[in-house]
This record gives C-alpha cells, sequence and structure tokens, in this order.
C-alpha cells in the first residue's frame, strides 16, 4: 500500500521477519522493503540500517530535487528506461570463491558479471568499472577488516565511488556489519541467501 501511493513511495521502509524465513524474507523485498531485518533485532544493526536509509535518501534528493524530471526534460516515473545489461563484480579472497558466487548471480539472466580474486581487484575495476559490486569476506577477524579495508578503497577511487556496493555478511558478523554500513555500504546479505533472493537483491 505505501509503494503504490505516490505520496510514500519515497519514504525508505525497514520491515522485520521471523528467523531464518527465507520465503518471508523474499516477500517483504517483493513488496517493496528497502530492508529486512530478522528478530529478534539488533540494536546497533538497526540504528546502522536507519543512518544508511537517511543518507541514501539525502543522496537521492540532492541528485533529483524535487520537480527537477520536468525542468529537465526527463521522463517522468512509468513512462521507461533505457536499461541495458548490469554490470555487477564480484570479489572474494579466492577466485575460486568469487567465481561460485558470480555463477550463482549468472543464474538469473540479464547481467554482466566479472569475479576477481581480492588481490589486484580493485586494478581489474579501474580498466572496467561495474555498476555494483558485491564483497564477500574471507574468514576470521582478518577476512572482516580486508572487507572493510577494499569498501574504503571503493569509496575513495574516483573510478569506482559511484558504483552500489553489497557485501556478503561476514562470519563474524556484528561490528564489521554495521562498521561497513556507516562507512557506506548498500545492503548486507545473510550467507545463506536462496538464488532467488540474491537475485531480488542484485
Amino acid at each position: 500500500a505505501l509503494r503504490a501511493d505516490p505520496r510514500c513511495s519515497g519514504i525508505p521502509v525497514i520491515m522485520t521477519t521471523p528467523a531464518q524465513d527465507g520465503a518471508c524474507r523474499r516477500a517483504a523485498f517483493l513488496a517493496g522493503a528497502d530492508v529486512v531485518l530478522a528478530r529478534p533485532l539488533d540494536e546497533a544493526m538497526l540504528l546502522a540500517r536507519v543512518r544508511g536509509l537517511l543518507r541514501a535518501a539525502a543522496r537521492r534528493t540532492e541528485l533529483c530535487p524535487a520537480g527537477s524530471e520536468a525542468t529537465f526534460g526527463l521522463a517522468e516515473h512509468g513512462a521507461g528506461a533505457f536499461e541495458g545489461p548490469g554490470r555487477i563484480a564480484v570479489i572474494a579472497p579466492t577466485l575460486a570463491e568469487a567465481v561460485s558466487w558470480r555463477q550463482r548471480i549468472e543464474a538469473s539472466p540479464g547481467h554482466g558479471v566479472q569475479a576477481h580474486a581480492a588481490v589486484g581487484a580493485l586494478d581489474a575495476l579501474s580498466r572496467a568499472t561495474p555498476e555494483l559490486v558485491l564483497i564477500v569476506p574471507g574468514q576470521g577477524s582478518s577476512g572482516g577488516a580486508a572487507a572493510l579495508r577494499l569498501l574504503s578503497d571503493l569509496q575513495s577511487r574516483a573510478e569506482t565511488r559511484t558504483c552500489g556496493v553489497l557485501m556478503i555478511e561476514p562470519p563474524q558478523g556484528g561490528i564489521v556489519g554495521v562498521t561497513a554500513l556507516d562507512l557506506g555500504l548498500g545492503d548486507l546479505i545473510e550467507p545463506d541467501v536462496s538464488d532467488t533472493g540474491l537475485a531480488l537483491r542484485v
């Protein structure tokens, strides 16, 4: 109902679902939720999600102020879009891990997906800039720290700072996920996400 109402369609929506209920999560995203969190809620994660949604809303307002579509002669909502295959880069600790996630994304057609090992990935992305980057963290605290450094590098480089960035929720979760969201991460994806759920997120 909120998404169908033009007065409310731009309001960010957070929905909560029972833990381990993948079908409910998929239904929530299909209904238009921006963020779906499993109960019981983690307060730090909830606040990080709220901060992220507020930043994203502020960026949209800066890029497209109210009335700017008419001012610049752009098409109105619903008039169609000039869309081609999405360019996605998957970065994981090893090339084999990146290829595994690439294959899962390619199960849903419509995207061009490149797989990269973390070492050398930034140089590769500077030569062929994607629209979206999926970071797959490694194990342990060092893996989480490496994922955060990679996110910071992506945000600081001219070639990639406008890319959308998603991250598979690191095994250690908690503080790494919260920190990543505060650094500008677009979304955290649960590691046991189904192929259908992954397709909805990318």
